[in-house]
């Protein structure tokens, strides 16, 4: 579930040769959606449906060309396998072992069920209901839809992290977007899957996914690494569409015959995850802002929003919620007074009070900004010495010093890929549940890809924890494939106030969609 907030022009710029109008897109969107079935209450998204691992897959040895990047001389196996209701997994090296643990795919339904074909004019493969794909013994990948057409092949493989489909002239639709490309919805050209923000500028979020209207959709998943940046790239044209894994190891493509947008988005849901609805407050205006000055000035402001008859369901307050000073400028030791899981004294002396004022005679909800890192230093000291910090900091530079331009927090950055981090983190903040903190707003979470999936995984724990069933919500600054189970909602980044941003919204909004958040 997308929530726009703002965004403007990013500095990123990239090659356009053809692009369309947003109607047709909003359109298929929301025919999508509403095939799809969104999901209910949850603390946490239900898990994904099994592989269907009885079936195993088939494995069909090609030919002596296809080599490794970086092991055998001998040929090698490609794995053909289904995965949910829609799509086919085509695993390059079947060698390798499977990425069974991407947090991009988990389907609610069970694997389509297939059958083996041994022999075909386009080689050995497998049949189910979406269509068919085929491997020759030379190399050459074909996929078919239902009735037997032709939708893409591919020029014999070379080696395992490299494929190159042909391509129709059909449109490419679903890579993300950033502020500069917001209102171009079809495009070719590279796409490198980054999560990145640009101060007064806006977000950008570039996916491993197309849907192209030659008839089928394309997502790409590699070994997870620690980086805002995936290795797995591809290279949209009218002829041809060139997917590579920079990296040595597993590449496996998860393809989706669809003959209109609106089918490829409902399957590529399918694959990712359905959405799951928010809390109904969560679809109203939410106020936020940095620079809430202390309780005074909250009351005053909350009361005048009711006074004046302004629709607005919720607020967030930045670091003056927690803590009584940035830590942009603290080294990694962090610093002994700062707070990591408290409130301010000067914005919240009475948190439980205030808050349950707010909600129940104002009817204002409160989200609080979270980073995902600690500044205080007993905390950095303690999940220093579990390894529980990534080595990086979180690119862009520092929102304070317009200079700089660098990696800031280096050395403070939670690694919420591991589950013991998620549930310590959970643990930690059980307390603002009681105190009546509703949701959370997530902020400077790029320092890895998967970082703000994981991060809301983490809040997602304290509310199945706290009080099972409700909906848990949090806002994000940009998002990774599959995040959308979670009922999480995204803001598109620091922007300036001004018309050229707010003239991105309608395609930030569309684009992402598209693209999975």
């Amino acid at each position: 579930m997308l929530i726009c907030l703002s965004a403007a022009p990013s500095t990123q710029r990239r090659r356009r040769r053809r692009s369309t109008s947003l109607a047709p897109a909003l359109a298929a969107l929301v025919a999508a959606f509403a095939a799809l079935g969104l999901g209910g209450a949850t603390g946490v998204a239900a898990a994904a449906a099994p592989s269907s691992e009885t079936r195993g897959e088939a494995r069909i040895a090609v030919g002596s060309q296809l080599r490794a990047l970086s092991t055998t001389a001998s040929p090698l196996e490609v794995g053909l396998s289904t995965r949910g209701a829609t799509a086919f997994r085509v695993r390059l090296d079947a060698t390798q072992p499977k990425i069974d643990d991407s947090s991009m795919v988990a389907p609610d339904d069970a694997d389509a069920f297939w059958e083996e074909v041994t022999s075909s004019p386009y080689g050995h493969g497998i049949k189910a209901s979406m269509g068919s794909v085929f491997v020759s013994a030379e190399g050459r990948i074909t996929l078919l839809d239902a009735d037997g057409k032709i939708l893409t092949q591919s020029r014999l493989l070379i080696h395992s992290g490299e494929i190159v489909f042909s391509a129709k002239g059909g449109l490419v639709y679903g890579r993300g977007a950033g502020a500069l490309d917001a209102h171009v919805l079809a495009q070719y050209g590279n796409v490198t899957p980054v999560v990145n923000n640009f101060f007064r500028k806006g977000s950008e979020t570039n996916v491993p996914y197309y849907y192209t209207t030659d008839g089928y959709a394309a997502l790409g998943v590699a070994a997870a690494g620690s980086s805002s940046i995936l290795p797995t790239t591809y290279l949209a044209g009218p002829d041809s569409i060139s997917w590579r894994n920079a990296q040595p190891g597993p590449f496996e493509l998860y393809l989706m015959p669809s003959d209109t947008l609106e089918r490829g988005t409902f399957a590529y849901y399918s694959l990712v995850g359905k959405p799951r609805v928010p809390p109904l407050y969560s679809f109203g205006f939410i106020a936020s802002r940095w620079g809430w000055q202390d309780r005074s000035y909250i009351e005053d402001t909350l009361s005048r929003f009711r006074s004046g008859s302004y629709p607005a369901d919720a607020f967030i307050v930045d670091f003056e919620w927690y803590t009584n000073e940035s830590d942009y400028s603290f080294s990694s030791e962090g610093k002994s007074y700062c707070k990591d899981f408290g409130f301010n004294d000067k914005t919240f002396p009475d948190p439980a009070e205030q808050l349950a004022h707010y909600e129940d005679t104002l009817n204002f909800r409160m989200g609080g900004i979270r980073k995902p890192r600690l500044c205080n230093t007993e905390n950095l000291e303690y999940a220093r010495s579990k390894g529980w910090l990534l080595p990086q900091g979180e690119p862009g530079g520092d929102p304070t010093d317009p200079g700089f331009s660098g990696f800031y927090a280096v050395g403070r950055q939670l690694n919420f890929s591991d589950p013991e981090v998620r549930d310590w983190y959970a643990a930690m903040h059980e307390h603002y549940l009681d105190d009546g903190v509703d949701f959370w707003w997530n902020d400077e979470g790029e320092v890895d890809y998967f970082m703000f999936h994981w991060w809301s995984v983490s809040q997602a724990l304290i509310t199945s924890k706290k009080t099972p069933g409700k909906r848990s919500y949090s806002l994000s600054r940009n998002f990774a494939p599959g995040m959308a189970r979670l009922g999480v909602g995204f803001w598109t980044g620091d922007a300036g106030p001004t018309w050229e941003v707010l003239a991105a919204q309608p395609g930030y909004m569309l684009n992402w969609a598209l693209a999975g958040a």
